[in-house]
């Protein structure tokens, strides 16, 4: 599901970077963890309603992330590792 969703979801215009990660406790109460890079704020509203999104959303992520939290926010400082 990640793997294909990453692949989709960074074929969409506009959208500049797809990663995701499991929850290192197995307990956690959000097991996944999606970060979706856009080229600019406006991009997010096209990415929401763009048929590959909502293809993903609908048939694969969904139905495995019953209660899930979703959060637009805008990065200001990244440090290399």
């Amino acid at each position: 599901m990640m793997a294909r969703g990453r692949e989709q979801l960074a074929r969409i215009p506009g959208v500049t970077r797809v990663e995701t990660g499991w929850a290192v406790q197995g307990e956690a109460r959000y097991r996944c963890c999606w970060i979706v890079g856009f080229a600019h704020e406006a991009v997010i509203a096209s990415y929401r309603d763009h048929p590959a999104h909502v293809e993903f959303a609908n048939t694969l992520f969904r139905p495995l992330a019953g209660d899930r939290l979703s959060i637009d926010y805008q990065l200001t400082a990244s440090v290399p590792s």
